[in-house]
């Protein structure tokens, strides 16, 4: 579902501008613990009024859960936020895009997902369009500084949390969300407490905070996992990590940063690039022998089990299908 990620970038986007803006007032592990517990709060509300028909997360799950909340909970959008206290938006807009480089080969190495020809000509036109926008013509050197690394950290642990994110994806997003709001405003807060990064705030302030929560970290993030179930994790985040362009653009009308010759031809790149990733699919004859369960129902190609019906439900069931259709590597095609 491209239009999910897509949806999810820009929600996430807003985020980095907006936490820029937070930062004058509000301390980082502060800032981190509200925009999380505010996630939390609202899905939780979100999730007691809707009626849920997706499976509940199993006892197999609680590892990949804990990994997701840690590392993308946690210790991504704190090495982020800190980041943004030493270089502009817009620059972390920019090497925020190894997220998808890092999710992507983490994907390809420990989960086995195909690509094709399209997607990795998509993939090289991104590399390069990232590295033209962080390259210093004058001196000849990729910028790199405190700021630069804790992005770059704060990338890598957030292709970590993806990937962990991926695992438990079949399970309902809206309670993966809400545990990782839960987890992470509580590891935030504590290390706050404990750094004495804990101030009074103004009203304007936290509700700048809870807002940007509710959108950047807990609708994004619910998005997010139901592309990821749809569409894979390398193809998602390839779509998904658009939103350091979208952040950029941003923060360039927000802050009033100008637009050079070079920004220019790295958008062009980038977004050809997300163009051949987005129409990458592979087609092969394939035999699905899984056993799981997820919200389906059975008009979609891949669910004849059971009873026949057209009504979204949920239940375990298992594939013995052998057949050939150009797909991605989602739920059901997680093969080598």
């Amino acid at each position: 579902m491209t239009i999910y990620s897509l949806f999810s970038a820009f929600l996430f986007a807003l985020s980095i501008p907006f936490s820029k803006i937070l930062l004058n007032d509000i301390p980082a592990f502060q800032l981190s613990s509200i925009l999380y517990f505010s996630s939390f709060v609202f899905l939780f509300v979100l999730k007691t009024f809707k009626k849920n028909l997706e499976p509940n997360l199993k006892r197999k799950d609680i590892p990949y859960l804990i990994g997701s909340i840690i590392f993308g909970g946690f210790l991504g959008p704190v090495f982020m936020i800190f980041a943004l206290k030493y270089i502009s938006a817009s620059m972390v807009s920019l090497f925020a895009n190894f997220e998808m480089i890092f999710t992507v080969i983490i994907a390809i190495i420990f989960l086995g997902e195909s690509k094709d020809f399209k997607f990795f000509l998509g993939f090289s036109l991104i590399f390069i369009g990232v590295v033209i926008l962080n390259f210093n013509f004058n001196l000849m050197e990729l910028n790199l500084n405190r700021g630069v690394l804790f992005v770059l950290l704060s990338s890598f642990f957030w292709a970590l949390d993806n990937n962990f994110t991926a695992k438990i994806s079949i399970s309902d997003p809206i309670t993966i969300t809400m545990f990782k709001g839960l987890g992470g405003g509580i590891l935030s807060f504590t290390a706050g407490y404990l750094s004495g990064d804990i101030v009074s705030l103004s009203v304007a302030s936290f509700i700048g905070g809870v807002i940007t929560g509710i959108l950047s970290y807990a609708l994004s993030l619910v998005f997010l996992i139901y592309s990821i179930r749809h569409s894979g994790v390398s193809h998602t985040f390839a779509i998904f990590n658009s939103y350091p362009l979208f952040a950029f653009i941003l923060s360039m009308i927000i802050f009033k940063e100008s637009l050079t010759f070079q920004v220019v031809s790295a958008f062009a790149l980038v977004a050809a690039g997300m163009w051949f990733v987005i129409f990458s699919k592979h087609k092969h004859a394939h035999t699905h022998l899984i056993e799981h369960e997820h919200l389906h129902s059975h008009n979609d190609g891949h669910h004849y089990h059971d009873r026949n019906s057209d009504i979204k439900h949920s239940h375990t069931h298992a594939h013995n299908i052998t057949h050939s259709h150009p797909h991605y590597n989602d739920i059901h095609h997680t093969h080598h």
